[in-house]
């Protein structure tokens, strides 16, 4: 099969296109051990080769996305997609990768779930939105949803960041706010509320 371009990528990466189309990712070392050049009639057996080593690209590259933080699978192929990387091998690899437990959709959403709980303050809409985005359906994890108290977790919100309403544009303020990171209309207006009441 004919090399038709070979195109240098950041970080000593190299991008191997193919007559039948293919695009492969491959490291420099890759390149210099087996001098591939533009024009090249690559064997079979070279071909296999460096399907393999953009295999192990794909692999070493997810590798290095997973131990991070917990990410879903479909945002892993987003990513990999955007920076070049052979769709149909970063899926089979992500497929292998979730095989072995390595990638979790369900463990991505409980990490989700606490972080925006927990750390990062998150309504219920906010959640449903990013497992969407994320290609997974909310309805599989409604039980992890209804167990949060949103109410809670609102209130602990606005105690932290120690806000104050005096009036109806500092009300208005914290509800656009509240709105923005996913709490439903009924939890801001209870808030809202609360802190009314506290004024009195």
């Amino acid at each position: 099969m004919r090399v038709l371009q070979v195109l240098p990528r950041q970080k000593s990466r190299f991008v191997v296109k193919l007559e039948d189309g293919e695009s492969l990712i491959v490291s420099r070392s890759f390149m210099m051990k087996f001098s591939i050049r533009v024009g090249d009639d690559l064997s079979d057996r070279e071909v296999d080769d460096l399907r393999a080593e953009s295999k192990r690209m794909i692999r070493n590259r997810i590798l290095k996305i997973i131990t991070r933080r917990e990410i879903a699978a479909s945002e892993i192929a987003r990513r990999l997609n955007r920076e070049g990387y052979n769709k149909k091998d970063t899926q089979l690899v992500i497929d292998q990768l979730k095989g072995s437990s390595l990638i979790d959709d369900g463990r991505f959403v409980r990490s989700l779930i606490h972080d925006w709980s927990k750390i990062h303050p998150r309504g219920n809409r906010a959640i449903i939105r990013e497992l969407k985005r994320n290609g997974i359906n909310p309805e599989d994890y409604d039980d992890l949803l209804k167990e949060r108290d949103e109410l809670a977790i609102a209130r602990s919100f606005v105690s932290r960041k120690q806000i104050r309403i005096d009036g109806k544009i500092q009300r208005e303020r914290l509800m656009r706010m509240l709105a923005r990171r996913g709490f439903s209309q009924e939890v801001i207006s209870q808030v809202i509320r609360e802190l009314g009441d506290g004024l009195q």
